[in-house]
């Protein structure tokens, strides 16, 4: 869909829809409409406009209930508008989306098929004694899907659904995770016997991974959604997809990032600004002095990546929360509170440097008025940071508050 929707989408076009994209829905979902809603979904996707996709979510909700059933084409949007809202669509939605809705068109893709990455953002965000059970809803839905995985299927007269492909899988492997080689015969043996396309075995192998994440517990270093920094015997390691890389050691800075998303050139994809974390931790080796430093030369430069980089590594090292007592950056918001004419609020911020107001007026002046942010994109990674945080302290969860900066 994505290419042929860019070819027919003009630079001008793209500018107009990305400014509240959500108040530029048609109000019907009549075929004459389908063409701007596929419009819409490329930019919300590109322009990584995760609030956006959520109100478009509704919208779509409210007007389909003048149908039995969604036609093909709002299916398929449905199911990219719950890609882009992922990172923040609620329990019950996440559910309803791997329960009802045709995601293999994700999978298929070649670009945007990193569901995994999708689900390991989402849940790191909600406490790690949560995340279990939302993983169990997931796996319990995907038992449900009716939607077609392959055209056929190893059993006659039964559909190549993704309930029946996952209910043969656990009938022959199990539920607990399946080891490489009996998963390989699987997928053989059943490939042979359904009569596959090489297509189709794709689709399958995609599935099967996604799967077997699932299955994983969040405790599990495999399973763990963000790549834990670990100190050991005086050295630090990362943990990446289960494997533990000593800091310094190439393979984290030679990683290959997949592509995410096709943004903006402002808007680095999340995975390039995990590498940016990574690579400003190797080259520090934890020193909180030289990551505050290369933060404010960021800042300086308005270099987005290696600036979101390096205020992601501070959440996860836990020191995001103090940085206004550094006062390189409690005078960024002095400065700003002096040119508004509000120096009324500076006692407070010399008083309560960690408030989280006076985090969430630092993260929006960044974000927004040095790197020239969109308002969208800001909000959503200071929301992430602000999840971050709450796992050491729950107050910095209001960071942003009702898609505002709570200041």
């Amino acid at each position: 869909m994505f290419d042929k929707i860019k070819n027919n989408l003009t630079l001008e076009e793209e500018a107009m829809l990305s400014a509240n994209i959500a108040d530029k829905a048609p109000k019907d979902l009549s075929a004459n409409s389908v063409l701007m809603w596929q419009k819409i979904v490329v930019v919300a996707i590109d322009h990584k406009d995760i609030f956006g996709a959520i109100k478009l979510l509704r919208e779509i909700k409210k007007l389909s209930s003048n149908f039995s059933s969604l036609p093909d084409e709002y299916q398929e949007i449905s199911a990219w508008l719950g890609y882009c809202a992922m990172p923040d669509l609620r329990q019950e939605d996440i559910e309803s989306f791997f329960k009802n809705i045709d995601f293999m068109i994700i999978l298929e893709d070649d670009f945007y098929n990193d569901l995994i990455e999708r689900i390991k953002w989402r849940l790191s965000t909600i406490d790690i004694q949560e995340r279990d059970k939302w993983r169990e809803r997931i796996y319990n839905a995907m038992h449900e899907n009716q939607n077609n995985l392959t055209d056929n299927f190893i059993i006659q007269g039964k559909t190549g659904s993704i309930a029946n492909w996952v209910k043969e899988y656990d009938a022959q492997i199990g539920v607990k995770i399946a080891e490489s080689i009996t998963r390989a015969n699987f997928e053989n043996e059943t490939s042979t016997k359904a009569h596959l396309s090489d297509k189709e075995k794709s689709a399958l192998k995609k599935f099967l991974d996604f799967y077997e994440f699932i299955k994983l517990s969040s405790y599990d270093p495999a399973g763990f959604e963000e790549d834990l920094v670990i100190e050991s015997k005086g050295k630090t390691y990362i943990n990446v997809n289960g494997e533990m890389v000593e800091v310094g050691d190439s393979n984290v800075i030679a990683r290959e990032v997949r592509p995410f998303q096709k943004v903006s050139p402002l808007l680095p994809p999340h995975s390039a600004i995990t590498q940016s974390a990574h690579s400003l931790l190797t080259q520090s080796n934890g020193n909180l002095s030289i990551i505050l430093s290369q933060l404010q030369n960021s800042i300086t430069n308005k270099d987005v990546e290696q600036t979101l980089g390096a205020l992601l590594l501070l959440s996860q090292l836990r020191r995001l929360d103090n940085i206004l007592e550094d006062p390189r950056f409690a005078q960024i918001i002095m400065n700003d509170l002096r040119r508004n004419n509000s120096e009324s609020a500076i006692a407070g911020i010399r008083s309560n440097p960690t408030a989280p107001m006076h985090l969430a007026r630092f993260l929006k002046i960044t974000l927004e008025d040095n790197l020239n942010l969109s308002n969208q994109d800001a909000l959503a990674f200071g929301a992430k940071l602000g999840k971050i945080m709450s796992i050491e302290s729950e107050k910095y969860s209001s960071i942003v508050k009702n898609e505002k900066w709570n200041m």
